[in-house]
């Protein structure tokens, strides 16, 4: 067999010197082409690209993974793909960005990451906070307002974050959000002209400490054109009426004038109507007073609320509670509670009889003849209250007319006090009693205790 020839590479065309250059500049070429690809793969992003390949992440596929990532929390993916320069802002096939993906998956980590790296979540729908807010998530609130999320932006429906907490009474995420800065001074959507408004329509007394504790003012007019204050006295709500007096509202705020038609169905009555549609000075405890409301009658009189007159037709609280022939109310104004003063003494005056009887603790103690109104002047009959005790009292009507030992029956033109008692009615409407036994009915009685003139 023939051997088969040599191949001897460059032999012809250099000496040994040349041919040893050449094979080292070729060896030196192969190292730094060898180094440059090493280079070229350790940069992030092309090692980022390898392991989201890895992961069957290809170059197509960025935007459906960076949601999808978002939606299952996997930060170590979402770090991936900024490495390799995805886009963390763009948006699904509905319009909504990584950001709304996390927060609507309840994925802090990914929200937490996503807003670092840039993800400012501008896809549509909703505002990010308001998402986050509407998936009753104050966590997840409390992140994005911590990385400069707006608590004062507005959402698809008018509603600013704070508004529609309140809205939904949730008290945890309205704190998240005045904690952050979000302002109690807005007006959502709806009737009612403020956050505060509504929490006190809805009988919401935390809220309303809340919100006014970060600066919310009850001279903010509600709906029927009045303050907090008279507008809660009128809605019946005695713990916000409390709260509101905590936080600082004035308790002798009056009615704004004229009283609104719709206000004035809050405190119904032909009394009321009077009043509300003719005076003018109008406080809550009147409110109180015309809505015939005991418990609120009596927070406010705790709170040292003026028994003072209103400003055009000068009628007292007490007049008004008389005029409705209201006696609890009366007795609550003169700062009695009913049902002890029932109890404890009353004086049950017969005009038939012309006698007056006093009972204590429901026993007859004292028995008198009196005299009470004559022809032209009859005494009433009904139920009152002692209003007013004067030792020594001048008549105002009579002129010159003593009456010692005088008490008043609700607030009215009569009453009981010391005169001359022949045998029949003489008076002019006032319930005479013989001296001696006057005193000790003056003596033994007190302002709201009731008394009782039968026929």
């Amino acid at each position: 067999m023939k051997e088969a020839p040599r191949l001897v590479f460059f032999r012809p065309l250099m000496g040994r010197r040349k041919r040893v250059w050449l094979v080292g500049a070729v060896a030196l070429g192969g190292v730094a082409l060898a180094g440059l690809a090493t280079a070229v793969a350790l940069t992030p992003p092309v090692r980022a690209r390898i392991e989201l390949w890895r992961r069957g992440v290809g170059p197509g596929d960025e935007v459906a993974s960076v949601h999808a990532a978002s939606r299952v929390d996997d930060v170590e993916t979402l770090e991936l793909l900024r490495l390799a320069t995805a886009d963390l802002d763009a948006t699904d096939h509905e319009g909504r960005s990584p950001l709304h993906t996390a927060i609507a998956a309840k994925a802090h980590q990914a929200a937490a990451f996503l807003l670092d790296a840039g993800g400012a979540g501008t896809g549509a729908g909703e505002p990010p906070l308001s998402l986050a807010l509407g998936s009753r998530d104050p966590e997840l609130a409390r992140l994005l307002l911590a990385r400069g999320a707006d608590p004062n932006q507005v959402d698809s429906e008018g509603f600013t974050p704070l508004a529609r907490a309140v809205a939904e009474h949730d008290e945890k995420t309205a704190r998240v959000l005045l904690a952050a800065g979000a302002s109690p001074h807005v007006d959502p959507p709806g009737p009612d002209g403020s956050v505060l408004e509504h929490a006190v329509r809805e009988g919401w007394t935390d809220f309303v400490t809340l919100l006014m504790a970060r600066g919310a003012t009850p001279a903010t007019l509600g709906r029927e054109g009045q303050p907090m204050l008279p507008l809660a006295v009128a809605l019946g709500r005695a713990a916000v009426t409390a709260a509101l007096l905590d936080a600082g509202a004035d308790i002798e705020t009056p009615l704004v004038t004229p009283v609104s038609e719709d206000f004035m169905t809050l405190v119904p009555g032909q009394y009321a109507r009077h009043y509300l549609t003719r005076d003018e000075g109008i406080t809550p405890l009147m409110v109180a007073v015309l809505r015939g409301d005991l418990e609120l009658a009596r927070l406010l009189r705790e709170r040292r609320a003026s028994l003072g007159p209103t400003r055009a037709l000068v009628k007292y609280p007490l007049g008004m509670a008389a005029n409705r022939r209201d006696i609890p109310m009366m007795q609550v104004l003169l700062g009695r509670d009913p049902a002890e003063a029932a109890k404890s003494r009353r004086i049950v005056v017969s005009l038939s009889q012309q006698r007056a009887t006093l009972y204590e603790h429901d026993k007859a103690t004292l028995e008198t003849r009196v005299s009470t109104g004559r022809k032209g002047y009859r005494t009433p009959t009904g139920e009152y209250v002692i209003t007013n005790k004067h030792r020594q009292w001048t008549s105002t009507i009579y002129e010159g007319a003593e009456m010692p030992y005088f008490m008043r029956l609700s607030g009215s033109d009569i009453g009981l006090h010391q005169g001359v008692v022949p045998r029949g009615p003489a008076s002019h409407g006032c319930v005479r009693v013989p001296a001696g036994t006057a005193k000790r009915l003056y003596e033994r009685m007190r302002v709201g205790d009731p008394v009782t003139i039968t026929q």
